[in-house]
Order: C-alpha cells, then structure tokens, then sequence
C-alpha cells in the first residue's frame, strides 16, 4: 500500500527513456560527440544536452549548447547517421 507524504527509500528516479540521454548529456564536457544510427536517437541527446547545459530565461533558451549534422558515406551520399557535439 502505498503511503503518501511519507519519505520513502530505494525507489528508482525516473524509467522515462531519456533518461539514458540525460546521464550521457551530464557525461559528456565542451566538445565531445556522439554518432547515432537515427534522427530520434540524435535529438533525444540534443533535447538531454540543452536541458542539462544550456541556459534558459524565463523558459526560452539563451544559449545553444548543442549542434547536430548528418553525415554520409563518401561517394553516394548514404547517411551513414547523426552526430551531436555539445558545443556549451
């Protein structure tokens, strides 16, 4: 049974899927990168890194602490995936 307003330990902070982007975003210093296979996985860091290193007034990001590109294979232009840097 659940007890509210009672502190409780041991409970897990959070099983949100970014969650996993938030820890890599806190991890990672000015400059380094990291190549995704998928658009959704690129921006999910993208959204973690501007939540943990950006700056923000009054709800409106001042700085960006990110960048993101595609990139692709040589010759034939495949995408071969994302890469963010944080850059802040």
């Amino acid at each position: 049974m659940k007890k509210y307003g009672e502190i409780e330990k041991g409970i897990p902070i959070s099983n949100r899927t970014n969650a996993k982007y938030v820890e890599i975003a806190k991890q990672m210093e000015v400059d380094d990168s990291i190549l995704f296979k998928t658009d959704k996985e690129a921006t999910s860091l993208v959204n973690a890194i501007r939540l943990t290193h950006g700056k923000c007034i009054n709800g409106t990001a001042t700085v960006k602490a990110f960048a993101k590109r595609m990139e692709h294979n040589g010759w034939n232009s495949t995408t071969v995936g994302y890469r963010v840097w944080r850059i802040a």
